[in-house]
C-alpha cells in the first residue's frame, strides 16, 4: 500500500451511527423503489408475475454489494462520506486495501442482520474498542481532516462526471 496516510481522527458513535442511518436510508430507498416499479409492472399482462423476481435479484445485489462496492471503490460508504468519515487500515492509518473493505462491507451485509446490531456493540466489551468487523479487518472509521481525503468530494466528481457536467 503506497498511498499516503490519511489525516483525521477516531470517529465519534453518533457520526457512525448517523452514517448507518443515511446508508439504511439510501440503499432501503432504492429497493423500496425497485419494489413499487415491480408491483406495477406485474399489473402489465404481458410483463405478468416475472418481474417480481428481477425485482428480488436487485433487491440481493444492493443488500449484498451496497458496501463492498462503494468501500472498494470509494473508502466509504455513501453515509459515511456525508458524516466526512473514512476507513482506513487500523495501524498505518492509510487508505485499506480494497480486498479488506470488501470483506468488511460482506460482514456488515450478511452478520449485521442476523446478529441485530451485537457486531456494533461489541466495541464496548473489546479491549480497544474495535467492533466486529473492525477487529476482524484490522480497520478504523476515522472522521478526514484534509479536504483532499473525502470520499464525499471524489464521489461528487464521480457522479457529475456519469451525468457529463463539467465544472
Amino acid at each position: 500500500m503506497s498511498a499516503d496516510p490519511v489525516e483525521g481522527y477516531e470517529a465519534e458513535d453518533l457520526a457512525r451511527l448517523m452514517a448507518l442511518l443515511i446508508d439504511f436510508i439510501f440503499a432501503g430507498g432504492t429497493i423500496s423503489v425497485v419494489y413499487v416499479m415491480a408491483a406495477t409492472l406485474s399489473q402489465v399482462p404481458v410483463i405478468g408475475g416475472g418481474v417480481i423476481f428481477i425485482a428480488l435479484a436487485v433487491n440481493a445485489v444492493i443488500g449484498i454489494g451496497y458496501l463492498p462496492l462503494f468501500y472498494a471503490v470509494y473508502g466509504a460508504s455513501p453515509g459515511k462520506a456525508v458524516m466526512g468519515l473514512r476507513i482506513v487500515d487500523r495501524r498505518t492509518w492509510r487508505p485499506a486495501a480494497n480486498e479488506t473493505v470488501v470483506i468488511r462491507g460482506l460482514m456488515q451485509a450478511f452478520l449485521a442482520p442476523v446478529f441485530v446490531g451485537v457486531i456494533y456493540w461489541w466495541k464496548y466489551l473489546d479491549s480497544e474498542g474495535m467492533t466486529v468487523h473492525d477487529r476482524v479487518t484490522q480497520t478504523r472509521v476515522i472522521v478526514v481532516t484534509n479536504p483532499a481525503d473525502s470520499p464525499l468530494l471524489r464521489m461528487r466528481r464521480d457522479l457529475l462526471a456519469a451525468l457529463g457536467i463539467r465544472r
